[in-house]
C-alpha cells in the first residue's frame, strides 16, 4: 500500500510542476522558476502529510466512494491552507482577460 501511495505522490508532484505555472499571471517569462517555487512548499507536505492522511483515510473508511470524498476534501483543505499562507498571484480562471 505504501509503495502505491509513494508512486502516486511522485506522479502528482511531477505533473503539478508542469501544470501549476499555467495558473500564474507571468507564466510565459518564468515558467520553470514558478514550477520550482511552487514545488518547494507543497512537495514535502505531499510526501509527509498527504501520504499519512491517505493511509489513515484508507484504513478508516471501507467504502470507496467515501474514501474518495475524504481524499478530495483533504486535498482541498491543503490547497486552501497553502493559498492562505502564501501571497501568490494566481488567476483562478485562465479566460478572465
Amino acid at each position: 500500500m505504501l509503495n502505491r501511495k509513494l508512486l502516486a505522490a511522485f506522479v502528482t508532484a511531477v505533473v503539478c510542476y508542469f501544470i501549476v505555472p499555467i495558473f500564474f499571471n507571468d507564466f510565459k517569462n518564468s515558467y520553470f522558476a514558478i514550477g520550482l517555487g511552487v514545488s518547494i512548499i507543497p512537495v514535502p507536505i505531499l510526501f509527509t502529510f498527504g501520504i499519512l492522511a491517505s493511509i489513515v483515510i484508507e484504513l478508516r473508511t471501507k467504502h470507496i466512494f467515501f474514501a474518495y470524498i475524504e481524499h478530495f476534501a483533504c486535498g482541498l483543505i491543503c490547497v486552501c491552507v497553502l493559498l492562505l499562507i502564501t501571497e501568490w498571484d494566481i488567476e483562478l480562471f485562465l479566460f478572465t482577460h
